[in-house]
C-alpha cells in the first residue's frame, strides 16, 4: 500500500519539477520556481503525516498548528518555520527508508544535475545534523 502512496506522490512531484524547470531566471520566475520547491516539499510532508512520523516527539500536526504559525510577522519568522519543517523532513528521512526515497527522487528531479543518490544525500543530511551551525532551529 505504501508503494501505492509513494507512486502517486512521486509523479505530483514529477508534474511540479516540469514546471520548474520551465521557469526563467527573473526575479519573478525564482519566486514561482520556490513555490514549486516547497508544493514538492509539502507533498513529502503529506506523506510524513499521513504516516504519523514524528522527530523528536515533533511533527508539524502534533502541536496546535497555530503554534507553528504565532507571531510569524515578518519574513524571518517565515523563513524559520520553513526550516523547521526542512529539517523534519531531513530527520525524518534519517529514520525512515520511504521518506528518505521520496525526499531524494524530490532532490533528483528538481535538481538532474546535481548527482547524489539516496546514500549520499543521507550522508549528507548526517552531516548537517551533527554540524552545530547548519540549522536555526532544533527540533
Amino acid at each position: 500500500m505504501a508503494g501505492l502512496h509513494i507512486d502517486s506522490r512521486k509523479k505530483a512531484i514529477q508534474e511540479l519539477s516540469e514546471k520548474h524547470r520551465l521557469v526563467g531566471d527573473d526575479i519573478d520566475a525564482l519566486a514561482l520556481a520556490e513555490l514549486y520547491e516547497l508544493q514538492a516539499e509539502a507533498i513529502v510532508l503529506d506523506y510524513c503525516l499521513k504516516n504519523h512520523y514524528e522527530v523528536n516527539g515533533y511533527a508539524p500536526v502534533n502541536r496546535d498548528s497555530s503554534e507553528d504559525f504565532e507571531e510569524m510577522e515578518d519574513t524571518e519568522d517565515v523563513d524559520l518555520r520553513v526550516e523547521k519543517l526542512r529539517q523534519y523532513l531531513d530527520l525524518v528521512s534519517l529514520e525512515k527508508d520511504d521518506v528518505a526515497e521520496l525526499y531524494a527522487f524530490y532532490q533528483g528531479v528538481f535538481w538532474p544535475d546535481f548527482k547524489e543518490s539516496k546514500e549520499e544525500m543521507l550522508e549528507r543530511i548526517k552531516q548537517q545534523v551533527a554540524s552545530d551551525g547548519f540549522y536555526r532551529v532544533r527540533l
